[in-house]
């Protein structure tokens, strides 16, 4: 899955990861479902911890909603879950119990990255600097997928403090038009 954060920023997923801060919509197919049953949805390491909603209704950002006799659909917002955490959704039929959970997906908190430029005068002393929100979670940085180089320092907040700054030692650019792979 490639999403666009702003439309020139790509960012490639692997196929278990959720994008963390999006609204995200499952559709879950159910087994003996009833008119009192309810969808829980919690990380799979937070002891039971979570959010749960009755069939037609909603608790927080979790909206629940019967579509035939055996469907249910559910949005929610993921910035409700840590980055990192593997959501899992279940659901609880009364007193028959809780279905065995149904593993979601890992969220994955993605950088905004607001600016970027290069600088440098030579090929040993080329810098990126980029400035945005969540920059922490920037692991590689290259201009090709197969050539990334890993990022070895953390953001700094902006003076306002209200974004961060990350300056990287980064490869020369191929050509000046080149696309840069986060």
């Amino acid at each position: 899955m490639t999403l666009g954060r702003p439309p020139n920023q790509l960012i490639q997923l692997a196929g278990d990861e959720q994008p963390g801060g999006e609204f995200l919509s499952a559709m879950m197919t159910v087994d003996h479902l009833q008119s009192n049953s309810a969808v829980k949805l919690s990380c799979i390491t937070s002891n039971g911890d979570g959010v749960a909603a009755p069939l037609g209704a909603g608790s927080g950002s979790l909206r629940v909603q019967q579509l035939t006799a055996n469907q249910v659909f559910l949005s929610f917002d993921s910035a409700g879950w840590p980055d990192g955490c593997v959501l899992q959704a279940l659901v609880s039929n009364g007193n028959e119990g809780d279905s065995a959970p149904y593993k979601i997906g890992r969220v994955v908190l993605f950088p905004a990255i607001d600016s970027f430029d290069v600088t440098g005068d030579d090929a040993d002393s080329f810098h990126a600097t980029l400035t945005g929100q969540n920059l922490e979670t920037i692991e590689k940085l290259g201009w090709s997928p197969d050539q990334s180089q890993p990022v070895d320092t953390l953001p700094l907040p902006t003076a306002d403090g209200q974004k961060q700054k990350l300056d990287t030692p980064i490869p020369p650019p191929p050509d000046p038009g080149a696309q840069l792979f986060i």
